[in-house]
């Protein structure tokens, strides 16, 4: 347990027991009865039982059982927005993070209260490690988020012939989709 959390111990200045592992454990099993990949919203000072700088936030957590930390890119890469369908068809604006290998919904830092200038923390869980990114909502990234939003809602309902190029699209892609979200905040 110790080299699972030896990243982000010292990012978050606390000790690998320090960690709420009955919240870890609640999203590992939810993310895997899900059989989707889900992004969770939980409250800093829920993940350890001492205070951190990260105490008083909301965290995004991307569960990636199933794949070590090199089956994506760098966490920490710079980040943008673009459009990706849901299997059927539907648009979904979302942040490309990790070097573009993880496609995540542009509502988390909704769901997790975060506005413009706001950063916003993520918590990935790998097989073999737990790393911590933040990234910040710049004023240029959130007009970009309102125009992916805008991209995505525009003209529909689609015509089946656009539905059908999308559900093509969805097909083929290579990159993690995280379009859903549990909120473990109010419990």
């Amino acid at each position: 347990m110790n080299q699972y959390f030896d990243e982000i111990c010292e990012t978050m200045e606390c000790d690998p027991f320090d960690f709420n592992m009955p919240l870890l454990e609640k999203i590992c099993i939810t993310s895997i009865e899900d059989a989707i990949d889900t992004a969770f919203i939980i409250e800093g000072s829920a993940l350890t039982s001492v205070r951190t700088d990260f105490s008083d936030t909301k965290i995004i957590v991307l569960p990636m059982f199933g794949r070590n930390s090199d089956s994506v890119g760098d966490v920490d890469s710079d980040f943008w927005c673009e459009v990706r369908p849901r299997p059927d068809g539907t648009r979904v604006p979302c942040i490309l993070l990790a070097d573009e290998s993880v496609a995540l919904t542009s509502n988390a830092p909704h769901w997790a209260d975060m506005t413009r200038n706001d950063e916003f923390h993520l918590l990935w869980l790998f097989d073999d490690e737990a790393l911590l990114s933040t990234h910040v909502l710049s004023a240029d990234f959130y007009d970009d988020l309102s125009m992916a939003d805008a991209i995505a809602e525009d003209h529909n309902p689609l015509t089946a012939e656009e539905v059908q190029a999308w559900q093509r699209v969805a097909a083929q892609a290579s990159l993690i989709e995280i379009f859903d979200y549990v909120d473990f905040c109010s419990e």
